[in-house]
């Protein structure tokens, strides 16, 4: 299994054990589609402790950028 494999799957089971994925309609979705592809330009994260508000870019070839893909959060 690849990291990206290993890390969609870790996602898949964090989102179904805290009820984000209640059908098997939406399991399906979220294990077909593999959600770095949709984040190839990048996104922001908010920075912790920045007031105001503070976001930062995460690019495709930042270290952490592929991990990050893979979080339950919004970007």
């Amino acid at each position: 299994m690849t990291d990206q494999a290993q890390l969609h799957q870790q996602l898949i089971d964090s989102m179904t054990a805290n009820g984000s994925l209640r059908t098997e309609p939406w399991k399906r979705a979220v294990e077909t589609v593999a959600r770095h592809e949709f984040l190839r330009t990048g996104f922001f994260h908010r920075v912790d402790g920045a007031v105001p508000s503070a976001w930062a870019p995460v690019l495709e070839g930042d270290a952490s950028w592929l991990e990050a893909c893979y979080e339950d959060g919004p970007w």
